[in-house]
């Protein structure tokens, strides 16, 4: 009896964790109050452009959504998530680090480190990029409305 106790034990704990996590991960989807929220959403969206999932990016981007990527150019949602579907921009891995969140009520920073390894068209874009995501809290559901690109260059030798 007391083996069957500690099985039930066990399977109601498992339930319960993992009605946590899915409440957590809809907690951050939906703008939780805690800036770790933002940040595994973010990581969220990092794994599916690793994945090549532009609906799920496309969910969380704003229809207003402006990207500036690392050579100044300009994309608005339609471009970047057509990138995506036709695989002209294919990452192969994103490693983030340093991130932060600031929140401002209904709006929300967020700035971080990724290590990346891609290719755009057959350009090879591996590297290092310092990046702002900007959010905004509609409807109860948190959305990209700004993202800047910055490529992080290593100098061996200081300017004169």
């Amino acid at each position: 009896m007391k083996k069957t106790g500690m099985i039930l034990l066990a399977v109601i704990m498992a339930a319960f964790l993992a009605r946590a996590q899915a409440a957590d991960e809809k907690s951050a989807a939906k703008g939780g109050q805690s800036g770790d929220d933002l940040k595994k959403l973010d990581q969220h969206l990092a794994d599916a452009f690793v994945k090549g999932d532009a609906e799920m990016i496309g969910h969380h981007l704003a229809d207003d959504f402006i990207l500036t990527d690392p050579v100044g150019g300009v994309w608005d949602k339609q471009k970047y998530l057509q990138a995506i579907k036709s695989k002209t921009l294919k990452i192969q891995s994103i490693k983030e680090s340093d991130v932060k969140v600031q929140k401002y009520g209904n709006m929300a920073v967020v700035t971080g480190m990724s290590d990346i390894k891609g290719k755009a068209r057959d350009h090879d874009i591996s590297g290092q990029d310092r990046w702002t995501h900007v959010y905004i809290n509609k409807d109860g559901r948190w959305q990209v409305v700004a993202e800047q690109i910055t490529r992080v260059y290593s100098m061996k030798t200081p300017p004169k």
